[in-house]
């Protein structure tokens, strides 16, 4: 099973803009932004084949690539994470057997749960529920 995980990162936000690239101080004293930890806790989960982050904004898009992460462009127009990520897919012509949105602050939510759950939780969307495209709320 091909699977790939998109994390939507959006600049301006009304509620906390450049929320993606703030950077979180870390218990060894390093400081990485809040897309960074999020794009590493997804290269954690087993059995991905990839990973993206989607985004419409020049200065996320910098920020990403700088530590190595793949980026699709999209529009200022998609409304949420979700439309984000199906923009994502066509534009990259994308082709997976399940596509996970991956919330950039579920990093935040995930300090609990192991990659075996996570892995877990992808086993059971695929085999029970046969979702393309899913969005992974902890």
């Amino acid at each position: 099973m091909k699977t790939i995980i998109i994390i939507p990162a959006r600049f301006a936000s009304s509620r906390y803009p450049g929320k993606p690239l703030v950077e979180l101080k870390l218990p060894n004293g390093e400081q990485r932004s809040l897309i960074e930890l999020t794009w590493r806790a997804a290269g954690k989960v087993n059995d991905i084949h990839d990973i993206f982050i989607a985004t419409d904004d020049t200065r996320i898009a910098t920020a990403v690539r700088a530590f190595g992460a793949k980026v699709i462009m999209t529009s200022s127009q998609c409304k949420n994470g979700t439309e984000r990520c199906a923009e994502a897919v066509d534009n990259a012509k994308l082709d997976a057997d399940l596509i996970i949105n991956f919330q950039e602050t579920l990093r935040l939510r995930l300090l609990g749960l192991s990659k075996a759950s996570l892995s877990q939780c992808i086993t059971m969307i695929n085999r029970v529920w046969q979702l393309p495209l899913c969005a992974l709320i902890v």
